[in-house]
């Protein structure tokens, strides 16, 4: 599987790659319920990507971010 050209723009200009470098060995990975994930490579460097539905789960990786940023400091 590939993202859209859409949506690997949109990961693409979250993760600063410049050029045009194309997605290769997209991986979903399992474990979650709610969530989504893959691994996959651009420009030769190895991704993990995780997303949801956020109208349904709003500012969930906010408050994950937060709970790890806890975590972290004990």
């Amino acid at each position: 599987m590939k993202f859209s050209n859409s949506t690997l723009s949109q990961i693409k200009n979250q993760l600063h790659i410049e050029g045009d470098v194309q997605q290769t060995n997209y991986k979903t990975l399992g474990g979650g319920d709610i969530n989504s994930a893959a691994s996959f490579s651009i420009g030769g460097n190895v991704y993990f990507i995780k997303w949801n539905d956020a109208l349904r789960y709003p500012l969930m990786f906010e408050a994950e971010a937060k709970g790890l940023e806890e975590l972290q400091k004990a």
